[in-house]
């Protein structure tokens, strides 16, 4: 793939990241029941980011540190709700353990979509001037 199809590729994601930030919170505030478009967003931009982040995993070369962080929240989400809904089939973690699960993911969804959005627009820069990707490699 050309780097200049990557960049327009980059872009168009960008762009519905943002746009699906944007909608949510306009939603939230100017909408008398906003909270299922809230969520519809919420989990939808995180399904659509980890997509992104797959389709776009093997052809980064930059960012690793940044890459690296987003891989780790990864792996604590996915570990984090394996324990939460296996601690829902016992008892005495059904109330409390199953609020923190529910109350962590909120913040770390938010920190995830940031550090990806940066992520992104940090590689369209790159490629803005051709230095992320060399198009033979592509």
């Amino acid at each position: 793939m050309k780097t200049s199809t990557i960049k327009k590729i980059l872009e168009v994601d960008l762009s519905i990241q943002i746009g699906m930030v944007v909608l949510s919170i306009m939603l939230l505030t100017f909408t008398g029941k906003p909270e299922w478009a809230f969520l519809l967003f919420y989990f939808g931009l995180g399904t659509f980011q980890l997509i992104s982040f797959l389709f776009h995993f093997k052809r980064r070369k930059e960012h690793k540190k940044m890459i690296s962080t987003y891989q780790r929240l990864l792996l604590f989400v996915l570990i984090f709700t394996v324990v939460s809904f296996t601690s829902l089939l016992a008892p005495f973690f059904q109330g409390g353990f199953f609020m923190l699960f529910l109350l962590v993911m909120l913040f770390m969804g938010i920190i995830m979509a940031l550090i990806y959005i940066n992520l992104t627009t940090k590689d369209i820069s790159k490629l803005k001037r051709k230095i992320l990707w060399n198009e033979k490699e592509l």
